[in-house]
C-alpha cells in the first residue's frame, strides 16, 4: 500500500520542539515562551492535528478581459492586537487541511 499523506503528528512534533526550546523564543518578545508552551499545551490536551499552508493564492495565469480576482490576495498580517494578529487575504491548504481544526 503506497500513503503519499502526512501522519497526524507531522506539524505537531515541530511545537513540541519549539515548546522545549521556548527560551530563545523569549529573546526579543517575553511573552513569546508563555505563547509557545500555551499553543503546545493546548494541542497536546485537545489531540489536535495541524497542518500548513505553503503557497499564497496566485492569479489567473492566462489574461482574461475581466480578472476579478484582486492584487491583494496573498496572507499578510494587517494589524497586531493585544489579542494577537489580524490577517487578510488567503493560503493555499496544504496536506492534512480536511483533518485539522
Amino acid at each position: 500500500m503506497r500513503y503519499d499523506g502526512r501522519s497526524p503528528d507531522f506539524l505537531n512534533v515541530i511545537f513540541t520542539a519549539w515548546s522545549g526550546a521556548a527560551d530563545y523564543f523569549a529573546q526579543n518578545r517575553p511573552e513569546f515562551k508563555k505563547n509557545v508552551i500555551n499553543y503546545y499545551e493546548f494541542i497536546r490536551e485537545h489531540d489536535v492535528t495541524l497542518t500548513h499552508a505553503l503557497l499564497n493564492l496566485q492569479r489567473r495565469r492566462t489574461p482574461a478581459t475581466v480578472d476579478t480576482l484582486s492584487e491583494e490576495v496573498a496572507l499578510t498580517v494587517v494589524r497586531e492586537t493585544d489579542a494577537g494578529i489580524v490577517v487578510r487575504g488567503s493560503r493555499l491548504l496544504a496536506t492534512l487541511g480536511p483533518h485539522c481544526r
